[in-house]
């Protein structure tokens, strides 16, 4: 995984950050570094939390089980953050998030205080995968991008809401940040190799279509 700020990942899954989001990363990614960080940032947990909540229908579900089953983040926070966006599409990603019985590192006093002294509850979403932190305040929707201006500026949302939350619009986008066959294709996303070929010369088609139109 390549080396980018908070913001630039925050900006990479939807919220409202000055930095740019991180070219060759699809949220699901984004996603996953965050969950190693959040811990002990609160201010970047609430805005994550806010940004999932509201563009949960973006993101791609079998793709982040794929990420989850071959990166390093944090699966208590993932799964702690897509049980509050109550989407069905999740379930598989949260029983195995929840089936890894990961230990997280503690979070930070700041996160814990409140609850802690009693003034407010323990989150309950947190508390299903073991951690104990302090219910979160909503978070200010102006920090979190609108679609229209988030896929304006991110590829990878652009091709969803084009193509639908799926393997063909992820390969799309793929090939448009530089896949150059499907094995590549393949490898960067992990699916199947039958899809990637597919889609990658259904792809090739209408770019020479377009071509000869030209």
């Amino acid at each position: 995984m390549i080396s980018v700020t908070t913001d630039s990942l925050l900006k990479g899954i939807g919220c409202n950050m000055l930095e740019k989001a991180p070219k060759t990363l699809f949220p699901e990614e984004c996603l996953v570094e965050l969950s190693k960080l959040v811990l002990t940032d609160s201010k970047a947990l609430v805005l994550v939390s806010g940004a999932i909540e509201r563009h949960a229908d973006v993101f791609h579900p079998e793709f982040l089980m794929k990420i989850l089953k071959s990166a390093q983040g944090d699966p208590n926070v993932i799964g702690s953050l897509l049980l509050k966006t109550k989407d069905r599409r999740f379930l598989k990603v949260i029983q195995y998030c929840h089936e890894l019985k990961y230990k997280s590192a503690k979070p930070s006093k700041t996160l814990t205080f409140a609850a802690k002294i009693g003034q407010t509850p323990v989150d309950s979403d947190f508390a299903k995968f073991d951690l104990k932190i302090s219910e979160m305040n909503r978070v200010d929707e102006k920090k979190i991008a609108k679609r229209e201006l988030w896929a304006q500026n991110n590829i990878f949302i652009h091709n969803r809401i084009l193509f639908g939350c799926n393997w063909r619009a992820d390969i799309i986008s793929t090939i448009e940040i530089g896949g150059k066959n499907p094995t590549e294709v393949k490898n960067r996303l992990k699916c199947s190799y039958e899809t990637a070929h597919r889609v990658f010369n259904d792809y090739r088609l209408i770019q020479e279509i377009e071509g000869s139109v030209a």
